[in-house]
C-alpha cells in the first residue's frame, strides 16, 4: 500500500507536511514509547520501515518485502532531494539498519539469488544518494559526519561486497559501479 501511495507526488507532499500527530509507537526494540506532535508523517513512515527491516533482518523469506521497503525509502529521498526538504529524522538509524541488512545477506552467501543482488544494489543507491545529495536534505553538517563514520565503520563489508560483485561479471557490473563511490570514501 505504501509503495502505491509514494508513487504520487501529491501523496509525498502530504506526508512531508507538518501535522499534529498524537500517536504512541510501541516497538519491540525501542525502550520508550514515542509521542509525536507537530512532525512530518514521513518520519513515522521511515521509523516504521526501519523497524520492519530491523525486526525481520534474519528472516530471509522477507527479501521481497525488504526490496519494497527500500523502494519506499528511495522514493522518499528522491522527493526530499527534488524539493530540498530537510526532515528531522534520525538518519543514523536508517544507515545502521541498511548496514545490518547488507551484513545479514552478505554473511549468508546468498548471492545466487537475484533478490540479493537487487537488495545490495538498492542499499548502495540509497547510500550514494546520501553521499551525493545529502547536503540538500540532511538537517545538519554533523549528519554528514555520522554518515561517513558509518561508511568507514563498514569498510570491510563494502570491500567484501565489491569483491563478490566483481566475481559475477556482467550481472555484478551495476553493483560494482554503485559501490565505486562508497569505496573511495572508505579508502
Amino acid at each position: 500500500i505504501l509503495l502505491c501511495l509514494f508513487d504520487e507526488v501529491e501523496n509525498l507532499q502530504f506526508f512531508h507536511e507538518v501535522v499534529s500527530l498524537n500517536c504512541y509507537l510501541h516497538f519491540k526494540h525501542f525502550n520508550n514509547e514515542s509521542q509525536r506532535t507537530k512532525q512530518q508523517m514521513v518520519i513515522l513512515v521511515l521509523e516504521l520501515l526501519v523497524n520492519f527491516i530491523n525486526t525481520n533482518i534474519n528472516k530471509h523469506q522477507c527479501l521481497d518485502l525488504f526490496s519494497k521497503s527500500l523502494s519506499i525509502i528511495h522514493r522518499i529521498l528522491c522527493f526530499q532531494k527534488r524539493y530540498s526538504i530537510k526532515s528531522s529524522f534520525k538518519w543514523y538509524t536508517l544507515w545502521d539498519c541498511l548496514i545490518k541488512l547488507q551484513q545479514s545477506i552478505t554473511a549468508e552467501k546468498m548471492f545466487d539469488s537475484n533478490h540479493v543482488m537487487q537488495l545490495s544494489s538498492q542499499i548502495a543507491i540509497i547510500f550514494n544518494l546520501f553521499v551525493t545529495y545529502g547536503d540538500i536534505f540532511l538537517p545538519a553538517a554533523s549528519d554528514y559526519d555520522e554518515l561517513y563514520y558509518e561508511l568507514i565503520r563498514a569498510n570491510r563489508l563494502i570491500d567484501e561486497l565489491y569483491t563478490i560483485a566483481e566475481g559475477y561479471g556482467i550481472n555484478g557490473r551495476a553493483l560494482v559501479q554503485q559501490l565505486e563511490n562508497l569505496k573511495t570514501i572508505v579508502r
